[in-house]
């Protein structure tokens, strides 16, 4: 894993840490990886959570096998997907070698061809939003770090990824990855 940065600036490619106290128990112990930001709002996708069902079951024409995981909390009645093919048509950028959304029968026929390999695709029920200026608050306020980390990340479904990236960002970090997960329980 490439050392994690901690970042100041909010911006699509970036993750977001969630601190382990976080009130929503919706998003405890969550990376979400950033794919829109602007004054308008942010959109990302929960990366560590998967759902209890698999694409196959969802998505016609692709594998039941392949990990579907929980985005988010708004829009779960929608699949969305992130994925490093430029050559989807109405896909959006993220950055040089990221893409979310676009036409999913040319995602299928990418796959399908071997010109998109399926390792290099996320699925996600649903996706996180923020509106104007509420990440911003929110990350003054603690309840997320924000991190550059290896984009190869987003494809490995680490099972402790909150857990390791967090202690990757060494002090004074580290020490959260430790905190217990009901801590009113002890």
């Amino acid at each position: 894993m490439k050392k994690p940065q901690v970042q100041q600036d909010v911006k699509a490619g970036l993750f977001l840490i969630a601190d382990p106290f976080l009130a929503d128990p919706g998003f405890s112990r969550s990376i979400i990886f950033l794919v829109s930001h602007d004054e308008t709002g942010s959109v990302g996708f929960i990366i560590n959570q998967p759902c209890a069902i698999n694409v196959g079951h969802v998505v016609d024409g692709f594998p039941e096998e392949k990990r579907l995981l929980c985005g988010g909390p708004v829009g779960q009645d929608q699949v969305f997907f992130i994925h490093t093919c430029a050559g989807i048509s109405g896909a959006y950028p993220i950055n040089n070698e990221l893409f979310w959304a676009g036409d999913p029968d040319a995602l299928r026929h990418a796959v399908d061809q071997g010109i998109l390999p399926l390792h290099e695709v996320l699925f996600f029920n649903g996706y996180s939003g923020w509106g104007p200026g509420q990440l911003q608050s929110e990350l003054a306020d603690k309840s997320w770090v924000l991190a550059e980390m290896d984009l190869q990340e987003l494809f490995k479904q680490e099972d402790q990824l909150w857990k390791k990236s967090l202690r990757a960002l060494g002090a004074p970090y580290a020490w959260l990855s430790e905190a217990p997960e009901h801590p009113q329980l002890n």
